[in-house]
This record gives structure tokens, C-alpha cells and sequence, in this order.
């Protein structure tokens, strides 16, 4: 299922050449490296990446002010998060491993008398 959501994302970013659309697509597969159960949300053919930026455009259409509308990076990619159902994952956190980490932490007692 993970190669099936990043090909399917791969492609849309291959058949929609522009800047917005890679940067979307680069965002959604690094989402699947990092937390596998994403792919599920993204293999749903009635999302896109096309679709995603529309959803976008629209949200921005909201607080637009004169003929200038814009999102942070956060606001955007929530948008993103929010269109394809699946939550944030934040880059290179692996939240299975928090807990083991933890745990190494927990039994590292060290102190620089140790070294005299």
C-alpha cells in the first residue's frame, strides 16, 4: 500500500508539472515515509493533489484582503493533513521509538567525577 500512495502521488506530480503541486507532493510522500499508515488516506482515488491545492486556494479565498491572500507554511500544509484525512506527522519523528528512547535516557547516568 505505501508504494502504491507514493506512485499514485509520483504520478499526479508528474502529470501536473508546477511548483505548488511538487511541493505538496514532496510533503504528502515524506508524511508516508514517516508514518506508513498515511498511504491508506492518500490510495483513496477520489483525492488528489490537484484537489488538495483547490481546497487550498479556497481556504485562502477567505482571509483574502484586496487582491492578496496567503497562508503560512503550517496553515497550508494543515489544509493538506485535513483534505487527505490524516494526521500530523512531524519530519523524522517517529513516534514508536519515542518511548524507547526514553527509556535509554531513563538508564544513562553519567557525571564528569567518573572521568577523574
Amino acid at each position: 500500500m505505501i508504494n502504491q500512495a507514493i506512485e499514485k502521488i509520483e504520478a499526479e506530480m508528474e502529470e501536473n508539472k508546477n511548483p505548488y503541486t511538487e511541493i505538496i507532493g514532496n510533503y504528502v510522500i515524506q508524511q508516508i515515509q514517516v508514518n506508513p499508515q498515511v498511504a491508506e488516506a492518500i490510495i483513496n482515488e477520489e483525492k488528489t493533489l490537484a484537489g488538495s491545492l483547490e481546497q487550498m486556494r479556497n481556504e485562502a479565498l477567505k482571509v483574502k484582503q484586496g487582491n492578496v491572500a496567503v497562508l503560512t507554511d503550517e496553515q497550508g500544509f494543515k489544509i493538506i493533513r485535513d483534505y487527505f484525512e490524516f494526521e500530523n506527522i512531524k519530519n523524522n519523528e517517529i513516534p514508536e521509538h519515542k518511548e524507547e528512547v526514553k527509556k535509554i535516557n531513563d538508564d544513562f547516568n553519567i557525571s564528569l567525577d567518573d572521568f577523574i
